[in-house]
């Protein structure tokens, strides 16, 4: 006879049926966030590059506000669909976007991740998230640590990125708090450190405004529970949205989440939008869950929250069977409808549903599609539908913007995949935005009777750029009612003007310390000659707290010393810039040149210039590095060595035993354990070995007990559990993953069960369960090691359980 304990299982129905409607989880609510989030997918629908820094919150209140690491699963929702823009199906006809990830951590201070391509890298972002969950003992929260170092982060990854020239990537950084402002936790000179870090964030040309200048948007998602003020909440929400010379909705999101679900919403929401400008859908509704395809879409993704543990999900189409969306996932794309189907599970409870739309199959996905959720741990069930449109705006006739006339140009709203598409029922709306620098105005529409957009502007008399920005916005509804905007059409318009200048604008290389970085304009008379010089007192470079000087070659400071350029002939001017010290960012303006044509009249053309500074770390950056080491760190260098080579050890042979018993788990109205030498009197003395000496590392059947000391010199060391590939361990407190972290060092009575086998809940399976002791009477223990084991291999089969840190990126 196997060991037996009665244990309640839930079980799972046979018919999938969709539930009626019950409460859906809170949604994130959304400030008036969209100009922000309107640019930035506008940049990277114009560039096709896009670097997000996550900034997670590791202090230790998220020990009581989000213990199952919700954040994690949050995060790694969010960027599983921002792999959406990665994907070339998925973006056709448009071109797949390169996406990197950063990762950084903070609370007292700032702590830097790596940058990782979200395509090449998944699996080492996966494990970078996942790390998250364990990172929450560190006390204090300080805003101004986290954010400078992030918009240092970012600075220094777009000067790498823009080495060698051209326009850096588009930037956003997602920054997720659980607390108040509070960087020495309460400690005396807490209020004065508050000021200061709000000065240096806040003041003009501080880091918010620098990073404003570098058209970096800050995305702030905040866990609202009980331990953050009402007052911390708004300083927080003025931080994001007022803080700064330019702060206001353009260039920041506060969007706060008071439970679990609407945190997971809060981060899909925004990194969907980066993808679509329109406003996500509530899955969950007066008619149950169910979503409405309309034959202007081109895609979709669905985010479903299950109700809990166990319950089983099925997506019904218009037409035909159910699918399944069964665990853990469908890569592979799977038709349903004419549809192609791919899914991915998040734990137990959130699984994301992404479909392509094919215009010949139209007629087949267009309808209603129902989601039935059954079982699940009756939790509140719910989600968000992102709705893909397969219309844009395009230009039909070229911008002509000629200097001292009216500017003009036509767009219209199309279908790439069916020009024929008819759009009486949905009516979009297009709206035209010219800017010169950060002065931007609308520009008069006028409809045509085949749907044209003539578009007319007559630009300020003061505006003197060589080339400006067109934004064309397209806003656009279903018949169902659901947004489906795309991102805004952002492009560069070059003015025309009697000498041309080509460049009309110039995208350096990054500068190095003091060093210097160069940019060649050539200068062209088609129509006349004339002469051209660079007005030293209009050229301007803002937002930069170093000096940037301006040379040319040939020198060209005065009408006298001018670049004559003779009628059908071109010259070339080269600009050389420097900074006269050393900082990280990003160097924006514009250099001033004055231009007399031949019989006409003088008139200023401004060449906007951009690059990226960053300093220079020769021997003597590295010497004062070293030194600070020497003085400040050696302290905590000797003390973590001493944590690893000395605390960070097992207990001596003669006290730690440890035992390995393989059993058969069989699941039922009860569980039970049957070891595979059949015998009844378990566990038995003769079956623990002890360990033979002294060790860091403790192999064990299928897993590795490892000896661990903390990062942090002052926290005591601990115990890592790794399974072998292909394996996944559990304890009684912990999960099933490859890797448990934060057990005892103390192994007296830890039990952990492992097991190779694919666990459904319905069939029985194979598993080791490993039993480590020091001096304690194995008979005595025999009762509790087997209340432990059946509980470990409780937590193997489907339950509602904390957040996950294996999903898939």
């Amino acid at each position: 006879m196997g060991v037996r304990m009665r244990l309640p299982r839930v079980a799972l129905a046979a018919a999938l049926l969709v539930l009626p409607v019950l409460p859906a989880p809170a949604a994130a609510a959304t400030a008036p966030a969209e100009p922000a989030m309107s640019q930035l997918s506008g940049c990277v629908k114009e560039r096709g590059a896009l670097d997000v820094l996550i900034l997670m919150d590791e202090s230790r209140s998220l020990q009581s506000t989000d213990k199952p690491a919700r954040r994690v699963r949050a995060a790694q929702v969010a960027l599983h669909g921002l792999r959406q823009l990665t994907d070339a199906a998925v973006m056709a006809p448009a071109k797949p976007v390169r996406v990197q990830v950063g990762l950084a951590g903070f609370a007292r201070g700032f702590s830097p991740g790596p940058w990782r391509d979200l395509v090449a890298d998944a699996p080492a972002i996966n494990a970078d998230v996942s790390g998250f969950a364990d990172r929450d003992d560190i006390v204090g929260t300080d805003y101004a640590a986290a954010l400078r170092g992030a918009r240092q982060q970012l600075a220094e990854h777009a000067a790498t990125a823009t080495s060698a020239g051209g326009k850096p990537p588009c930037q956003a950084l997602l920054w997720f708090t659980d607390g108040d402002y509070d960087p020495l936790d309460s400690a005396p000179g807490n209020e004065a450190e508050k000021e200061r870090g709000k000065r240096e964030l806040c003041d003009p040309n501080g880091v918010l405004d620098r990073m404003r200048a570098e058209r970096v948007p800050l995305l702030t998602v905040a866990l609202t529970k009980q331990d953050f003020s009402v007052a911390g909440q708004e300083f927080l929400r003025w931080l994001t949205l007022g803080c700064g010379s330019q702060s206001g909705a353009d260039w920041g999101v506060y969007v706060p989440s008071g439970d679990d679900a609407g945190l997971v919403d809060a981060f899909s929401d925004l990194m969907q939008k980066v993808r679509a400008a329109g406003e996500p859908a509530q899955l969950c509704g007066g008619q149950g869950c169910s979503f409405e395809l309309d034959d202007v879409l081109r895609n979709f993704y669905v985010l479903i929250h299950t109700g809990g543990a166990g319950a089983a999900v099925t997506l019904q189409p218009p037409a035909g069977p159910p699918v399944n969306l069964d665990r853990p996932g469908a890569g592979d794309a799977r038709e349903a409808a004419g549809a192609k189907l791919r899914w991915a599970w998040f734990g137990d409870d959130i699984v994301t549903v992404s479909g392509e739309l094919p215009r010949s199959n139209a007629g087949q996905w267009r309808g209603t599609w129902k989601v039935g959720l059954d079982g699940g741990a009756g939790k509140a069930q719910g989600g968000r539908v992102y709705l893909i449109g397969d219309l844009e705006q395009r230009i039909v006739r070229q911008p002509r913007f000629v200097r001292g006339e009216q500017w003009t140009l036509a767009v219209k709203t199309m279908s790439p995949a069916d020009a024929r598409l008819h759009l009486d029922r949905i009516r979009p709306e297009l709206t035209v935005a010219i800017a010169d620098g950060d002065d931007r105005r609308a520009a008069r529409t006028t409809t045509e009777p085949d749907g044209t957009v003539a578009v007319t502007f007559d630009p300020p008399p003061e505006w003197h750029s060589t080339q400006v920005k067109l934004t064309i916005g397209l806003s656009v509804r279903t018949p169902s009612g659901i947004d489906i905007s795309p991102p805004p059409l952002v492009t560069d318009v070059t003015v025309i003007t009697p000498l041309t200048l080509e460049p009309a604008s110039l995208a350096l290389p990054s500068v190095l310390g003091t060093a210097t970085t160069q940019g060649t304009v050539r200068i062209s008379a088609p129509a006349a000659g004339g002469c051209v010089w660079v007005d030293n007192g209009n050229s301007r470079f803002t937002g930069v707290p170093v000096h940037i000087a301006t040379t040319t070659t040939p020198e060209a400071s005065t009408p006298d010393s001018c670049v004559r350029v003779d009628h059908g002939q071109h010259r070339e001017l080269t600009f050389r810039f420097g900074a006269d010290h050393g900082w990280t960012g990003r160097a924006d303006g514009t250099v001033s040149l004055r231009v007399k044509p031949d019989g006409g009249t003088e008139y200023q053309s401004d060449v906007p210039v951009t690059f990226a500074l960053d300093i220079a770390r020769d021997i003597d950056f590295w010497a004062v590095w070293i030194a600070l080491a020497v003085i400040g760190f050696v302290p905590l260098l000797l003390m973590s060595l001493f944590n690893v080579l000395v605390l960070a050890r097992f207990q001596r042979a003669r006290t730690l035993r440890v035992a390995c018993v393989p059993v058969r788990v069989v699941p039922g109205t009860t569980i039970e354990i049957i070891p595979q030498d059949g015998r009844t009197d378990w566990p038995r003395p003769d079956q623990f070995t002890p360990v033979v000496r002294r060790t860091r590392s403790l192999p064990v059947g299928k897993v590795r007990f490892v000896a661990r000391a903390s990062v942090n010199p002052f926290k005591p060391a601990y115990t890592k559990v790794v399974a072998h590939r292909g394996t996944q361990v559990v304890s009684p407190e912990h999960d099933p993953a490859r890797v448990l972290r934060g057990l005892s060092l103390d192994l007296g009575g830890t039990v952990v069960v492992t097991t190779g086998a694919a666990v459904t809940g319905e069939e029985e399976f194979t598993a080791e369960l490993i039993v480590v002791l020091t001096d304690q009477n194995v008979t005595d223990m025999a009762a509790a090691l087997t209340r432990s084991c059946l509980t470990a291999c409780r937590r193997l089969l489907p339950r509602d359980q904390p957040a996950s840190v294996d999903s898939p990126v």
